[in-house]
């Protein structure tokens, strides 16, 4: 698809810091712009639809799946989690770099889809640290 090459995934195992390496890339550089993720769990305190998530029934979420407008998505704690094709497809085709963190098989499935993406696979520098985050 055009403008794949503006396309970014980060992932990498729970407690490894993607979302604090992300954090200050963002700061950095505000012209990438990061995806808000949908998902079907209840809204916590303080949470804004289409900032924090774009929070859907499950007949919504499943809804979109059914037609191919989640290009990605888990199900965990019995709530899914997942990309919604028009959070990334339309800045990539502006050239607009937009960047997402999610789970690892979700960055495999981002890959197959979008094979001009760049994915980035973070690791935390040790297994003490590791154990100290979780």
């Amino acid at each position: 698809m055009k403008g794949e090459k503006y396309l970014f995934v980060v992932s990498g195992p729970s407690g490894t810091g993607k979302d604090t390496v992300v954090a200050s890339l963002l700061k950095k550089h505000p012209e990438i712009q990061h995806t808000v993720s949908a998902t079907t769990r209840t809204p916590r305190e303080g949470e804004k639809d289409g900032i924090n998530y774009h929070f859907m029934t499950v007949a919504d979420f499943e809804d979109h799946l059914a037609h191919d407008q989640i290009v990605e998505h888990t199900k965990y704690c019995e709530n899914y989690y997942g990309t919604l094709r028009s959070e990334i497809e339309g800045r990539m085709a502006l050239g607009i770099p937009v960047i997402l963190v999610i789970e690892v098989e979700g960055a495999g499935n981002i890959k197959k889809m979008y094979p001009g993406a760049t994915t980035i696979f973070v690791l935390p520098p040790d297994m003490p640290e590791l154990e100290r985050r979780l």
